[in-house]
């Protein structure tokens, strides 16, 4: 007979002792992740039985599509994007390696940022829609009643775009049946940069008033909108990839000219950059690869250790580049901690920003004109200053910019792949 001195298996199944118990639950940490994790248990399970019951009555014979609010689609989907954010911060929470720095893991993992910035676009463009369905119906009222009062102001946000796209060409006052096609045509006459945010956590004031035109025309009830509420909302609930972003961008482009009349060339980069957004804010998080937050934490941390060894190794290509002297990169520095990190497009513009600040101030530094640089010059410099800045997000950005500069060609294209070689310096 064998005999062996491994414990018994009921002693795998004893609580440890009183002091050890005692102090994990008196871990301020550990109670704040049990805390948080109980409260986002909770709040999927009330999501998924609300998304459970919509599903069934908008697919009762009783409820009549006709009779659902105008942004009843779009909350559709800011409920799979609310019920995937609380999905993945039970997986982050539950797998936290060092319980203090839970927040900063958090913030830092890159499917949770995403969701969590779609929810907060789609917050904001519910409450517009909100706001501007009540003011319509209050002109309603007030037309009816023929009252000469002056209209209510429309929320600040969208202030500047609602008087030209909603006034009444015959009387001044604010019109909400104005032709479509002359709000159409307002919309994209607007410059392409004010479509852009100028921060993650809010869209444009243009962009709000695209989406509110979309709810006006009642694009949710096309054959194309249901089809877009389905691909969304099947990318959170079966996991199933989308269609590719170039191919809904042209199948929404073209929908659109077709539906409220052809646009001049000089209005189409507007058009793309607004439907690349209502795309994005849709569907950001369904793009991103399963493993996409791991890799990008791993790549980030492997950038980190690099860093002394790229600022040695930039130092050594300026000198035989012929360039031995300091360069000063304050500004470039600057710009690059300032990039956004949510919308595609804005990460470009803001790094297209820091690219021109690193031109302005290398031509300052070694006198000459800052056009004339090239790339053996800008490369090393580029490569100084990413391992100077702090930018946690990094690898998330570049992903980013990669899609914008595919879908903008040309001079970003070429400025983009000059970064993702100095990300690989060393």
């Amino acid at each position: 007979m064998l005999w062996t001195t491994s414990l018994p298996p009921t002693a795998a199944l004893k609580s440890p002792p009183p002091s050890v118990a005692s102090s994990i639950a008196l871990s301020p940490a550990a109670v704040e992740i049990a805390d948080r994790l109980a409260l986002e248990r909770k709040a999927l399970k009330k999501l998924a039985a609300q998304i459970d019951w919509d599903a069934k009555t908008s697919s009762a014979a009783f409820w009549s599509p006709l009779k659902q609010r105008p942004a009843h689609a779009l909350a559709r989907i800011k409920a799979r994007v609310d019920a995937a954010l609380h999905e993945r911060t039970i997986v982050v929470l539950a797998n936290v390696a060092i319980p203090a720095t839970w927040r900063d893991t958090l913030r830092r993992d890159v499917r949770y940022r995403t969701l969590a910035y779609q929810a907060k676009w789609l917050v904001t463009i519910l409450a517009a829609a909100k706001a501007h369905a009540s003011t319509a119906s209050a002109f309603r009222r007030r037309s009816a009643d023929d009252s000469g009062a002056s209209p209510p102001r429309p929320p600040s946000a969208w202030a500047s775009f609602h008087d030209d796209m909603v006034k009444s060409s015959s009387s001044g006052r604010h019109n909400h049946t104005t032709d479509p096609t002359l709000r159409w045509h307002a919309l994209l006459a607007r410059p392409s940069i004010d479509a852009l945010p100028t921060s993650d956590s809010l869209p444009s004031p243009l962009y709000l008033a695209f989406e509110l035109f979309l709810l006006d025309t009642q694009f949710d009830k096309t054959e194309l909108g249901h089809r877009l509420r389905n691909v969304c909302c099947a990318a959170y609930i079966k996991s199933l990839p989308p269609p590719s972003m170039a191919t809904l961008v042209r199948q929404l482009t073209d929908h659109l000219g077709s539906e409220h009349g052809p646009i001049p060339p000089s209005h189409a980069t507007t058009l793309r950059c607004l439907v690349r957004q209502m795309l994005h804010v849709r569907l950001a998080a369904a793009y991103l690869p399963p493993s996409t937050a791991a890799d990008m934490a791993a790549a980030a941390a492997r950038f980190d250790r690099r860093k002394p060894e790229m600022h040695v190794q930039a130092r050594q290509d300026l000198a035989e580049a012929g360039h031995h002297q300091e360069v000063a990169l304050v500004r470039s520095k600057a710009a690059l901690e300032a990039m956004p990190t949510f919308v595609p497009d804005a990460v470009l513009r803001g790094y297209m920003a820091a690219v021109h600040a690193l031109h302005a101030e290398a031509g300052e530094a070694l006198g000459v004109a800052p056009t004339s640089l090239s790339a053996d010059v800008i490369l090393p410099l580029l490569v100084a200053v990413l391992s100077q800045a702090t930018l946690p997000h990094l690898h998330l950005q570049a992903m980013a910019l990669e899609a914008a500069a595919t879908a903008d060609g040309g001079e970003a294209a070429y400025y983009v792949a000059l970064l993702q070689a100095a990300m690989t310096a060393v």
